[in-house]
């Protein structure tokens, strides 16, 4: 059992329906990607657990996109927004503000498949994606596909022994089966028809590489909005409408 697992496991242990606790957490570590700063994200989603009702999720809601005032900086704080409302622990985690480095280095690929160091650089954002029950992606379509942010942290992060497994015979395998739904919301310059007839990249990138690796009767939603550039306000209002009905559901 993993370290973090286990005092996941004992905060969860120390719950009783009978008593209600005020906890301190005194955090201290000035890197954010360490392995103790994971520790400490996976102490502080057990601890809201024990608050929060038995259909609640633990939800890890990861978001790329470098302008708070763009639209797509307003579909993630309404998916946040809705989903917290809701009584889900989520996880909020901006690629941008935590200046997440999506570069894959020499070393890092040196050691991509060995599972005893591949996490080495990169522990504190594999234990926030081991916490999650379901994954929430916000992101804007450029030249045809996702942010490099993003793409680079599917590419360092859902690592060999953490989203894929490796047989005997050096086959690979889904292994977020611990994540039981799963949503994409975006926004797109081009309008859907010529997106289509591209095959629609970005959709199939992340039904057919993100949404494989988890619980394969997971459900799966991919809210789009499309040809963004030419479209009025009452669009995109309808467009929020749409995403906001689509977590309350949640």
């Amino acid at each position: 059992m993993r370290l973090n697992a286990a005092i996941r496991l004992g905060i969860d242990a120390w719950s009783q329906p009978e008593r209600s606790l005020r906890i301190l957490v005194v955090f201290a570590h000035p890197l954010e990607t360490s392995f103790v700063s994971g520790l400490n994200a996976a102490i502080r989603l057990g601890i809201d657990a024990w608050s929060q009702p038995e259909r609640s999720l633990r939800i890890l809601v990861v978001f790329a996109h470098p302008l708070e005032t763009s639209f797509v900086s307003g579909l993630h704080a309404r998916a946040v927004e809705i989903l917290r409302a809701g009584g889900h622990i989520v996880d909020d985690l901006d690629l941008y503000a935590e200046k997440f480095d999506p570069i894959m280095s020499r070393e890092g690929l040196l050691r991509y498949v060995d599972t005893n160091a591949n996490t080495r650089d990169v522990d504190a954002y594999v234990e926030r994606l081991r916490a999650a029950q379901a994954l929430v992606l916000v992101f804007p379509v450029w030249f045809d596909g996702l942010p490099a942010i993003m793409q680079g942290y599917f590419q360092r992060v859902f690592l060999p022994g953490v989203a894929i497994r490796i047989d005997e015979a050096g086959l690979f395998h889904p292994n977020l089966h611990h994540i039981k739904r799963m949503a994409a919301v975006c926004a797109y310059g081009e309008g859907r028809k010529d997106v289509a007839a591209k095959g629609d990249p970005p959709l199939r990138f992340v039904r057919d590489n993100i949404r494989a690796l988890i619980d394969p009767k997971g459900r799966f939603e991919y809210l789009a909005l499309y040809d963004m550039n030419f479209t009025a306000p009452a669009r995109r209002a309808a467009f929020m409408k749409r995403v906001t009905r689509a977590f309350e559901s949640w």
